[in-house]
This record gives C-alpha cells, sequence and structure tokens, in this order.
C-alpha cells in the first residue's frame, strides 16, 4: 500500500470527524460504492460523490458531533482493512455511543473506490484476500485527542472540539 493511500484514509477519517464533505469527496472516486454503519440497518449502500454527500448528511442529522480514529491499518496493496474507533453524541438524545468496527477500502488511482463496513476483521480480511498479512499499526492523528476538551476545561465529560 502507497504512504499516499495510508494517508488519504486517515484523511478520510478525519473529514468523517470533522462531518466535512466535500473533503471526504475530494478522496473518492466519482464512482465511489460506500456502506455505512449506521445505514446498515436500512440497507443503504451509497454511491458515486453524492452518495458521499449523503453519507455525510445522514451522519449531521443523526449526531451532534462524530469522531472516527483509524486505529489499524491491515495493508493489502490497493487495498486495506481498517480497524476504526466511532465516537459520537446523539443529536437531541446527547446519548454518546463508542463502537469499534471495520471498513475493508478499495482504492484506485490512490482514492477510496470501495468502503463497506463489517463489525468484525474477519470478514472484510477473507474477502480481501488478506490472510495472514501482517498489521501496521497507526498511532492516532493531531487531530484526534479523545479528552483533550475535558482537560482544558476542568471537566470529566468528553467534550470533543468543534471544527
Amino acid at each position: 500500500m502507497s504512504q499516499e493511500i495510508v494517508e488519504n484514509i486517515e484523511r478520510g477519517y478525519e473529514a468523517v470527524s470533522r462531518l466535512d464533505a466535500e473533503a471526504l469527496v475530494a478522496l473518492c472516486e466519482p464512482n465511489v460504492e460506500f456502506h455505512s454503519r449506521v445505514a446498515e440497518a436500512e440497507g443503504v449502500t451509497y454511491r458515486g460523490h453524492d452518495g458521499v454527500r449523503d453519507f455525510i448528511a445522514g451522519l449531521s442529522e443523526a449526531f451532534e458531533w462524530v469522531r472516527t480514529e483509524p486505529l489499524e491499518v491491515i495493508d493489502g496493496g490497493d487495498r486495506a482493512v481498517v480497524c476504526n474507533r466511532f465516537r459520537a453524541r446523539g443529536r437531541g438524545s446527547e446519548v454518546e455511543v463508542e463502537e469499534r468496527f471495520f471498513h475493508a477500502i478499495r482504492a484506485r488511482h490512490g482514492k477510496a473506490l470501495r468502503w463497506a463496513f463489517y463489525p468484525s476483521k474477519a470478514e472484510p480480511s477473507k474477502l480481501s484476500g488478506f490472510g495472514s498479512r501482517r498489521c501496521r499499526r497507526r498511532t492516532p492523528s493531531p487531530s484526534y485527542q479523545p479528552g483533550a476538551a475535558a482537560a482544558s476545561t476542568g471537566s470529566t465529560e468528553s467534550q470533543p472540539a468543534v471544527n
């Protein structure tokens, strides 16, 4: 996997955390296929740049804030399996959720062509032909600092900075 693809994966998660549709669109092929954990219950698949925009709009409607962090990237050439830490606060309910799940990402020309959700690492790894390839751990990006806002305010409640 090229460094460009790894950096674009990180930028993609940062764009989702900012709920920045255009930044995410810039990292995707025009015919990208996007499967989301949030839309899984409805069986929704987002297609193309407009689909990516719809995905971000849906997140914005459902959550006050979202933070995503790629914890682990498994190299597969033009493909990667990413362990994702997802945190969010429900709009209206103010309920905070945290979950870890996996994305299988396929790239073409350095941009995402397919981005699919899976609840465990086994399924995307098997489907993507990774076998027993070694994992490459990623450190959290500088834009994701859990508890940083809480520490600066003296609060014990997590309050991610709004971008």
